[in-house]
């Protein structure tokens, strides 16, 4: 039975007999030569019975023409497969659909050999979509405000599912006549005429849908053709139309419309599909029905609107489902729209987006089912959506009453903007700071219980900043509280300038003050605010003549960590702000051993001390990739603390310990160390990367750091112009005690980095006097690009002032393709950011090296690196 196959052929023939649908190789004749135990699983025989029979034997009747015709163009090489939706007969008699694969096998020298026969069961797909259907009819009533909206849909839907070319929708008039109420038809063939309906009325009895409304019964004719009394549809293109099937729409036990349809194949129903139609049938009719009982309760309505539209206040009815079928003269002139704009229209349109979900609800409360039909009303604040966008406060009176033996819905609207207005002033003055216009306690306390509340739902963390001024009490005692008070307006602006719209700052009494970062923020998020504020805040202020110097402490909780309770985040946040205060170092995070003041701290240090000496840090890259050519020029060298019990830290937590004790110059020079080791490693194996390393200002205040860096260079072996050290911008603008160190470092040929640009309030003055070879432009303003346009423009800016002063310009923190683009667009040189890649292990990092084609080279040069033991 199996065709002898040469060699190169094998590997087709382990395919063909383990294929998950049934195959088989057919001769010219149609005979089976060969088959797989898939197909004989499907059709429910063996090989051997179907060594002895056709394909056309195991296929329907009814589909043995369109497989004969589709392997005539097979074999005149008008089309090279063939494929359709047919029946197959299974052994014991039932048929099943399958989706029919067709293809011809040719020697080389054109000859045709034999099929390849594909067979794969839709059935259950079948049933499915039937079955699908009805849900879908539905869907287009509901959404449709009228039948003629929906019937081009459904039979269009219709046609498209079952294979029917033509569909037609007739409603029966009061005459008993059938009229033409919309149809559909397959697109026609390139150059055919476009098919248009010229018979628009049928009577009882004559053709498909005339005997559909005499029976009242779904009709098929499988062949239009064998009989003279039922015919195609009249159109200008209809050859072809060989089968006609309609079925009724129903009312009760009252025909009151047909669908008919018409087919090139001739075929004929089966249960499922009876089944589907009977059920959209009676959609159609329920539908039907229930627009005509609309019809006639807006008749009966007719002489009460005319009353209403003189009514002074605004009023609008609506059905059960919230569409309106009234609006009164006086609501018009409050929303600004036409009686025909609203009408047919949800009802919520009319309200503002954010109180929507409250006004369906409300509407809900009065029209919900089992309800007593008892008159009610009750009135609700709501705010109100005018056709040009604009919003006011409203009161909204419901009401609910019975028409025409159904329920409708009435609402009373009256604008209450002054008295709105009024009480918002008093509101207002209760929960804002008099002196600063902020929010005060009553207001902040609110807002933090509900972002905890929020925060909790959406699985976000949730931070808190509490802030104290520093030195404010000698400004109060030496300049008296006149100064004080407009010192701490200058602060409210300042904080207002510094922190995006969607955070939350407060003055909490005296010079403390409270901010709330925007949801989804952590303590990564919380730690780079606080520096942020803190930035802003080290510009003296200028009042009432005066330079003042002031700086600030800032204590840091999160939710759920340190806290649930809005009471408990604050104190912590307190406890932080103490520790800062008392340290030093600007802002400190709460941890339960700052409670314990200094032993806790203390034992952070010596922790600290230990992981420097026994190697429990590490450090990851993140690579610095040019935007003209796409490649990696440099990488990153951040640290983190594998610390034995708590874990990876991240630097905010350990970095600031470092900074206040000595520290600081044992970590430095731990990174410096391991960053050019690992530096001199990928300059081995031919990756020509740059190294970039953060210092603190702490360092630069040290002699003996440029001699470190240059020992450090010449031990490993390192291009000094190889190694750039990256300070703040805050950092570098620092008293010129940092300056000799600068200029010793530039001198070796170590460039200098300005990290964080555009937040430090840098004088350019100095700053053209330093040997600055590059600035990173701070990745708030980066991450803000896509959605303010003040940022693009602040980015722009620094990049011209970068590109005038001959710096390399960096962006930070690209997260999306869309800021991508733009900084290319700007003439940005270089960019780092988790959309190119986030910081990873120096092994991780090679291999992206490798994989992303971001590579410093390409990749035979990676992939020989990795030879080398460096991957």
């Amino acid at each position: 039975m199996q065709i002898a196959l040469s060699e190169p052929q094998q590997r087709f023939r382990n395919a063909f007999q383990n294929a998950p649908i049934g195959m088989a190789l057919v001769g010219l004749d149609g005979r089976f030569l060969d088959v797989n135990g898939a197909l004989c699983q499907l059709l429910g025989y063996a090989p051997d019975q179907l060594s002895v029979i056709t394909v056309q034997e195991v296929t329907h009747p009814l589909d043995v023409e369109a497989l004969m015709a589709g392997t005539q163009q097979l074999l005149a090489g008008e089309i090279a497969k063939f494929q359709a939706e047919q029946r197959y007969l299974h052994a014991d008699g039932h048929a099943r659909w399958s989706l029919v694969s067709v293809s011809l096998m040719r020697e080389p020298s054109g000859r045709p050999l034999y099929y390849v026969l594909g067979i794969d069961d839709i059935t259950t797909q079948k049933s499915e979509r039937l079955r699908a259907i009805p849900v879908a009819v539905t869907r287009m009533l509901v959404e449709a405000p009228t039948l003629e909206a929906a019937s081009r849909g459904i039979l269009r839907r219709l046609c498209e599912e079952l294979g029917w070319q033509v569909g037609q929708f007739w409603i029966r008039d009061f005459d008993d006549v059938l009229r033409l109420r919309d149809f559909w038809h397959a697109p026609p063939p390139e150059g055919a005429p476009r098919q248009t309906n010229s018979v628009t009325t049928h009577f009882p009895g004559i053709d498909v849908p005339g005997q559909v409304l005499a029976r009242g019964e779904v009709l098929w004719m499988a062949d239009i053709a064998s009989d003279p009394n039922f015919g195609p549809p009249a159109t200008a293109a209809d050859a072809g139309l060989e089968a006609a099937f309609g079925f009724p729409i129903m009312i009760g036990d009252e025909v009151t419309g047909v669908m008919n349809f018409y087919s090139a194949v001739i075929a004929k129903p089966d249960e499922d599909l009876l089944a589907m139609v009977e059920d959209v049938g009676d959609q159609l009719g329920r539908f039907i029905e229930r627009k005509r009982a609309e019809r006639a309760l807006q008749a009966a309505a007719e002489h009460v609107r005319g009353v209403l539209d003189n009514v002074a206040d605004g009023i609008i009815s609506t059905d059960e489902s919230g569409v309106v079928e009234f609006f009164n003269r006086a609501a018009q002139r409050l929303f600004g729209y036409a009686l025909a704009e609203v009408r047919g229209q949800d009802a919520k349109m009319l309200i503002a987006e954010p109180y929507r979900r409250d006004f369906v609800s409300h509407l809900s409360n009065y029209l919900r089912p089992g309800k007593s039909q008892a008159s009610v009303s009750g009135s609700r604040e709501l705010w109100g959506e005018r056709k040009d966008g604009s919003i006011f406060p409203m009161e909204f009176r419901a009401s609910e009453m019975l028409l025409g033996g159904e329920r409708r819905f009435v609402g009373i609207l009256h604008d209450i903007s002054a008295q709105r207005a009024q009480k918002d002033a008093l509101e207002y003055q209760s929960l804002h700071d008099p002196l600063t216009g902020l929010p005060n306690r009553m207001l902040f306390n609110d807002r933090l219980r509900q972002a905890i509340v929020v925060g909790h739902r959406e699985r976000e963390p949730l931070v808190l900043l509490i802030m104290d001024m520093d030195r404010f009490k000698e400004v109060n005692d030496t300049l008296g509280h006149q100064v004080g008070d407009l010192l701490l307006q200058q602060v409210a602006l300042r904080l207002a300038a510094t922190l995006r719209q969607s955070d939350t700052v407060a003055r909490l009494g005296g010079d403390e003050f409270a901010v709330l970062p925007a949801g989804g923020t952590d303590l990564q998020g919380g730690s780079h605010t606080a520096k942020k504020i803190l930035r802003a805040l080290e510009h003296p202020f200028v009042v009432d003549g005066r330079n003042i110097d002031v700086g600030a402490s800032i204590g840091i909780a999160q939710c759920p960590e340190h806290g649930e309770e809005a009471d408990t985040l604050m104190r912590h946040a307190d406890v932080a702000m103490y520790v800062a205060k008392r340290t030093k170092r600007g802002y400190a995070v709460y941890a339960p051993q700052l409670d314990e003041h200094t032993a806790a701290h203390l034992a952070l240090i010596g922790e600290l001390r230990h992981a420097i000496g026994h190697n429990e840090l590490v450090l990851h890259y993140q690579p610095t990739v040019a935007l003209k050519s796409g490649r990696t020029t440099g990488v990153e060298a951040l640290v983190r603390w594998q610390h034995p019990t708590q874990g990876l830290i991240s630097p905010d937590q350990f970095i600031p310990a470092a900074e206040e004790t000595e520290l600081v110059q044992p970590l430095a020079q731990w990174v410096l160390n391991q960053g050019l080791s690992q530096l001199r490693s990928w300059n081995d194996s031919g990756l020509d990367v740059e190294l970039a390393v953060n210092l603190s200002a702490w360092n630069l205040r040290d002699p003996e750091f440029p001699e470190l860096t240059s020992g450090l260079l010449e031990n490993w072996g390192v291009d000094p112009n190889r190694l750039t050290l990256e300070i703040t911008e805050s950092g570098i603008m620092a008293p010129s005690s940092i300056h000799e160190a600068i200029t010793q470092l530039s001198t070796l040929g170590v460039g200098l980095s300005i990290d964080d640009f555009g937040t430090g309030y840098s004088s350019l003055a100095r700053l053209k006097r330093l040997p600055v070879n590059e600035i990173k432009v701070d990745k708030s303003f980066i991450i803000g690009m896509i959605a303010d346009g003040m940022s693009v423009s602040i980015v722009r800016s620094v990049i011209e002032l970068g590109h005038n002063m001959g710096l390399r310009v960096v962006a930070e923190g690209v997260e999306n393709s869309e800021t991508m683009d733009q900084l290319v667009a700007l003439g940005c040189d270089l960019a780092q950011g988790y959309y190119l890649c986030p910081p990873m292990p120096a092994t991780d990092l090679t291999r992206w090296f490798r994989e992303s084609g971001r590579g410093p080279l390409p990749p035979a040069a990676i992939e020989a690196g990795e030879a080398n033991g460096l991957a």
